[in-house]
């Protein structure tokens, strides 16, 4: 039996909003971001560097913006790259109003500069996830599969996270948002 053969992951539009009404306590709300890629090793470790500042930490910023700001508890990042498209998308679990969720990701999205406590953190983090081999394997595998060289991975990740989050608006294609409601939620 023989593989298919690889084809060239498509991007095609898609409905920009969903909103689906279910038996669910609070809001779920997720934005997600389509970003043009020029060096899919190099976004992907921005990337890495965008979702380390949104939720590592009690001085991140999904958890000043949700949790301070008590809009939500319950939150996480995930990301990708695939060819010439890279994925960003931001989750809210169980929020208490879905503009407020929508303001809050939108807060949090902004573009902006990492303070330098976020970056002795970001190093803290780094070092003690990657004393761990699959962590460090499994990260610059990752790396490694966007065309990235496996000797430049940890440098890759360490000035990804001082470029925060200000790199992305010429990145940003296309945006999208879903979002699970309770029954008759005004």
């Amino acid at each position: 039996m023989r593989a298919p053969a690889k084809r060239e992951p498509s991007a095609a539009p898609g409905l920009g909003r969903v909103v689906e009404e279910r038996e669910v306590d609070g809001v779920y709300y997720a934005k997600a971001l389509r970003l043009l890629v020029d060096d899919p090793a190099a976004v992907y470790a921005l990337l890495y560097g965008v979702a380390f500042h949104l939720e590592a930490g009690t001085k991140s910023i999904l958890f000043h913006v949700l949790r301070t700001g008590g809009v939500a508890y319950s939150y996480y990042v995930d990301y990708d790259v695939v060819g010439d498209t890279g994925y960003l998308e931001v989750v809210v679990e169980s929020a208490r109003s879905l503009e407020e969720a929508r303001r809050a990701v939108e807060e949090a999205l902004r573009p902006r500069e990492p303070p330098p406590y976020r970056l002795k953190f970001f190093e803290y983090v780094r070092r003690v996830e990657w004393r761990s081999a699959v962590n460090r394997a499994v990260a610059i595998a990752d790396y490694l599969a966007k065309g990235g060289r496996p000797e430049a991975a940890a440098e890759a990740f360490k000035k990804a996270s001082e470029r925060g989050t200000a790199w992305m608006p010429p990145y940003v294609a296309d945006e999208a948002e879903a979002a699970v409601v309770p029954e008759n939620y005004k």
